[in-house]
């Protein structure tokens, strides 16, 4: 197994590891999403294996996954988010952000919409994370701000 595939394996595994409740599941190629789909998503009651936002009726990402649905995923041996997401009882959270359907997959697109061509972000400043943060599982490079504790990105 290559690609998208064994990286959604991997992150899950990882996230698996620690004491998670929930894991956010981002795509790179999402670069344009906002804070407030996934604050929608984090209120949401959601079913049995997470959420999924919907904006004009077409599903998008990041998919929020329950402890359950992680599992579910990784014991069904499924290849990519696509087919992982076909099997599980998950709630469409409707959102206002068009940035949950917006991939970027073709760097032609991407500079088009924003302007300039995908380049690599600036290292951190010299120690890598800020005063009294810790590492959350998951996320190489240190938390995510403003989200749950038990909560992992991948």
């Amino acid at each position: 197994m290559d690609g998208a595939g064994t990286g959604l394996r991997k992150g899950l595994t990882e996230a698996l590891a620690h004491d998670v409740t929930d894991i956010l599941v981002l795509p790179v190629e999402h670069a344009a999403l906002r804070p407030s789909p996934v604050a929608a998503l984090l209120k949401g009651s959601r079913a049995a294996h997470g959420a999924v936002p919907e904006f004009a009726g077409a599903l998008g990402r990041p998919v929020l996954l329950s402890r359950a649905g992680a599992e579910a995923i990784l014991s069904d041996g499924v290849t990519g988010l696509e087919q992982a997401l076909a099997g599980l009882q998950r709630e469409r959270v409707k959102v206002r952000d068009p940035g949950v359907v917006l991939a970027f997959r073709e760097p032609a697109l991407f500079e088009r919409i924003l302007g300039a061509p995908p380049h690599a972000a600036p290292p951190r400043k010299k120690g890598g994370r800020r005063k009294g943060e810790e590492q959350r599982p998951g996320r190489e490079g240190g938390p995510l701000p403003g989200l749950p504790p038990r909560l992992a990105a991948v």
